[in-house]
């Protein structure tokens, strides 16, 4: 047999259709020879006795036809059954076993029909063997594909499932105890831990802002859970400990290629909505598309300013407002660099001079015009508070707008 398949009526072919009356028969001894070989089949719990027969029984038959040369025949079987174990958890090596021991039984059995009947010689028995071989080949790549195709389809189920899931507790449609612990079951997070939420802004639409994350995570024994929108990639971390939270910003900075964001940390999975919300204002917070990680925790000014543009632009207009419609924008912008470069310095005029590479009493005079123009005082505590709030809300609001800093605010300037 040079083929996978015989002519119907060569003595091979002959020798296949007499055994295709024992293959009940067979099928029993192949069922006992696998359950007592291939540890998975051994106790019957996932396949049991009856499946197992009907199998071996469903397959031999198949290979005794194509044996025989019944082109009519397909392989539904061996993909059949490919799919069964696959939908019971069989791993994929234990059913290679199965099938081996069922091409050998096919073997045992053409081999002690031919010498019983005469059909065959030796010769022409290693002929035959080759065709035997290519058969087995073509069964086992068949069942193979169809395990693989039942795999992927339940990935690709069990994905969406998380996504959705994710997705729900983001906007707060998980609330009552029972709803949270199914989700937390589904996406693979505990029930009760230390939690934060990631957003990540998409280089394009449907492309990861930090491919492959959920497996670095895993690797760093970190439980994750995402989802992905138009605008970003949300994740749920499982921090366990607020010491990991280190770890973590570290990871997303070597691996993230735009702003990423992380929320405030949290106990209980239904709270996750606001999580979300400061996790995306810290993203956006340092209003540049550079690669950065923010952490709202850590960066309360500008997460402040950032959660309401509308009120950042009230804020500029009423206390820059005046200095921005009388100046012009090249010596706005001068002024204004010297008032944050002396906060920068804690309110060192000399530290500021020796930064901006100008003489102290060239400070004193631009500060002083601040003043007078804002009609906010240095010397005072709440006027100097003001002063750097609106100072982070013109820096951010500049960077946001992406057409340099802004020259005015309200109407009428």
């Amino acid at each position: 047999m040079t083929s996978v398949g015989e002519p119907p009526g060569t003595p091979v072919g002959r020798v296949a259709l007499r055994i295709l009356d024992r293959a009940p028969a067979l099928a029993t001894e192949l069922a006992r020879r696998i359950g007592s070989q291939v540890d998975f089949y051994r106790t019957g719990d996932v396949v049991s006795d009856e499946d197992l027969r009907d199998s071996c029984r469903a397959n031999l038959e198949f290979m005794f036809r194509r044996v025989a040369g019944e082109a009519a025949v397909d392989l539904a079987a061996p993909r059949e059954t490919g799919r069964r174990r696959a939908e019971q958890g069989a791993p994929l090596a234990a059913i290679q076993s199965a099938f081996r021991l069922a091409a050998s039984l096919v073997w045992e059995s053409v081999v002690g029909e031919a010498r019983r009947g005469g059909d065959l010689g030796d010769a022409e028995l290693v002929a035959a063997a080759a065709g035997m071989w290519a058969l087995h080949e073509l069964f086992t790549t068949e069942m193979e594909n169809a395990y693989e195709e039942v795999l992927a389809e339940r990935t690709t189920r069990r994905e969406l499932e998380r996504s959705v899931m994710v997705e729900a507790l983001l906007q707060g449609r998980v609330v009552d105890t029972a709803s949270v612990w199914h989700v937390a079951d589904t996406v693979g997070l505990p029930h009760h831990g230390l939690f934060v939420v990631v957003a990540a802004e998409v280089p394009a639409l449907a492309r990861q802002a930090l491919p492959g994350i959920a497996g670095l995570l895993r690797e760093q024994e970190l439980g994750s859970a995402w989802c992905l929108l138009p605008d970003a990639q949300i994740g749920i971390v499982s921090l366990r400990t607020r010491a990991r939270l280190d770890e973590l910003v570290d990871l997303l900075g070597r691996t993230a290629s735009g702003r990423v964001g992380v929320g405030p940390a949290y106990r209980a999975l239904a709270t996750t909505p606001r999580s979300l919300h400061l996790a995306r204002i810290a993203m956006v917070s340092s209003g540049t598309g550079a690669p950065a990680v923010n952490v709202f925790d850590r960066s309360p000014l500008p997460m402040l300013v950032a959660s309401s543009p509308e009120r950042a632009r009230r804020t500029v207009d009423a206390c820059f407002g005046p200095l921005i419609g009388a100046v012009v924008p090249a010596e706005v912008e001068v002024l204004l660099t010297t008032l944050q470069t002396y906060f920068e310095v804690a309110g060192s005029v000399p530290d500021a001079a020796r930064r901006l590479a100008c003489h102290p009493n060239t400070v004193r005079h631009r500060l002083k015009r601040v003043e007078a123009r804002t009609g906010h005082s240095l010397g005072d505590a709440r006027g100097s508070a003001e002063l750097i709030v609106a100072m982070q809300a013109y820096r951010w609001l500049a960077a946001t707008d992406g057409a340099g800093p802004p020259t005015s605010y309200g109407s009428g300037r």
